[in-house]
């Protein structure tokens, strides 16, 4: 069940009970805080970090959602640190926060080894050039990753020739979202051919209203 009181990663760090081989705590969300409180700013850019230090000894939570909510650089390394010994988590929502180039760095750096991790969102994290090369190097190295989501970081075109390289040698996962991240013209056709040769992809690089690139037949 998702926790629902407005100190989620409290319970996130202390939940390891199962019932019946069943994981109690699935979700856990900051949407919930109330959005009148005095302390919500502090609370949402601290709650980050707190959900971090959760993530290194919690071994029941499966999916994290902190899409908007404020979460800035310290709190991506927090979390960074976290997945790189998170063994149980699967889905994990970071979408517009604004942690920055060098924490998303961290992020994708942590996920490289993942072997739990199947589903993530990394738009509009403020990624530039070094986060999306960090971003190529996780792609060649995970193989437990499934879906990526990672538009509207201003990466651009030397990323897509990174990414190319990791398409070409048949690494990515079955869906993933590149569109508006700084790529010209060229990097999207180079980036769409290596895709389609090398993991049989169909790439969504143009914010068409697409949300995915989708694994072909």
């Amino acid at each position: 069940a998702s926790t629902t009181n407005s100190r989620p990663w409290k319970a996130a760090s202390r939940s390891t009970a199962s019932d019946g081989g069943q994981v109690q705590l699935a979700r856990a969300s900051l949407r919930t805080v109330p959005t009148g409180s005095p302390a919500r700013e502090t609370h949402v850019r601290t709650a980050g970090i707190s959900f971090g230090r959760a993530l290194r000894v919690n071994s029941s939570l499966l999916t994290l959602h902190l899409g908007v909510c404020g979460l800035e650089a310290p709190s991506g390394f927090a979390i960074a640190e976290a997945l790189s010994c998170n063994a149980t988590l699967t889905r994990l929502d970071l979408e517009s926060n604004p942690i920055g180039d060098e924490a998303l760095c961290a992020i994708c750096a942590a996920l490289e080894t993942s072997t739990s991790l199947k589903e993530t969102n990394l738009r509009y994290l403020q990624g530039e050039l070094a986060a999306g090369l960090a971003l190529a190097r996780m792609l060649r190295a995970n193989r437990s990753l499934q879906k990526l989501h990672a538009c509207h970081n201003d990466f651009g075109p030397p990323v897509a020739a990174a990414l190319v390289a990791a398409f070409t040698a048949g690494v990515a996962p079955d869906v993933i979202n590149l569109y508006a991240c700084g790529f010209d013209d060229a990097s999207k056709a180079e980036l769409r051919q290596a895709a389609m040769l090398g993991h049989r992809l169909r790439p969504s690089l143009e914010g068409d209203g697409s949300e995915e690139i989708v694994a072909s037949s």
